[in-house]
């Protein structure tokens, strides 16, 4: 296939910036450069500028929909802590944050610190209106803001998830 570094260059990009999988990228780019030559028109533009168009746009149609996905798991999250707020625990708050990996500290010690901010009104709804996902979107932006690349965001909101699991001592309200 002409063009090969083309494609990886631009699933490498896309890897790097979102931390989804190399080939899995490189799989969605292929595709979309067998689809671009199947519509270039050479008198238009050069076949790497329009196919370079085309693998973008697809690859970040599959990141959004990928995206969109796995942040399903989120909404699950704010499930788990509602209900098990009311279970009886014997470990200290201290001792449950010291129980999870590094990165889910990082993230229940920020919403717990500033529940207003996350939890509170704004001046665009009320409190009853805040949503996991109104929420899950100021986290991810506060921690974008402290140099968190997505990847790592992405995982330690997995791991969190799979930390709230394990059992009613994991709770971290």
């Amino acid at each position: 296939m002409e063009n090969m570094n083309l494609i990886r260059k631009v699933a490498w990009s896309f890897h790097r910036t979102t931390g989804i999988e190399y080939n899995e990228l490189f799989s969605e780019a292929a595709l979309a450069y067998c689809e671009a030559k199947l519509t270039f028109d050479p008198e238009k533009s050069a076949l790497c500028t329009w196919a370079y168009h085309n693998m973008t746009n697809a690859l970040k149609t599959f990141i959004v929909s990928n995206y969109n996905q796995n942040l399903s798991y989120i909404d699950d999250i704010s499930n788990l802590i509602h209900e098990r707020a009311e279970m009886p625990f014997e470990n200290s708050f201290e001792d449950l944050l010291e129980a999870l990996p590094k990165d889910c500290r990082i993230i229940a010690t920020e919403l717990v610190s500033n529940p207003e901010r996350y939890m509170g009104e704004t001046p665009n709804m009320k409190r009853a209106e805040a949503t996991p996902r109104y929420t899950r979107g100021l986290i991810y932006r506060d921690l974008r803001e402290k140099g968190w690349k997505w990847a790592r965001i992405w995982k330690g909101m997995k791991n969190m998830k799979i930390s709230l699991n394990k059992g009613p001592g994991y709770c971290i309200i």
